[in-house]
């Protein structure tokens, strides 16, 4: 699988960092979208952070830095 993401991040012109560093990416391209959409930075979060299982949106929030 590792070979897979490593290829499939130079395909599309990114830097692999590891399966953990597209949690990051996804992470914070989602939160963006949903803000695009019309939601508050406190909405996004909190849908982000549901649909990433967190329990607590401080957790999430590490992802958006």
């Amino acid at each position: 699988m590792r070979v897979e993401l490593k290829q499939a991040a130079a395909r599309t012109g990114q830097e692999y960092e590891g399966s953990h560093g597209l949690r990051w990416s996804w992470a914070q391209e989602r939160h963006a979208a949903l803000q695009e959409r019309g939601m508050t930075y406190e909405q996004s979060l909190s849908q982000v952070s549901q649909e990433m299982g967190h329990e607590r949106g401080d957790i999430t929030e590490h992802y958006l830095r």
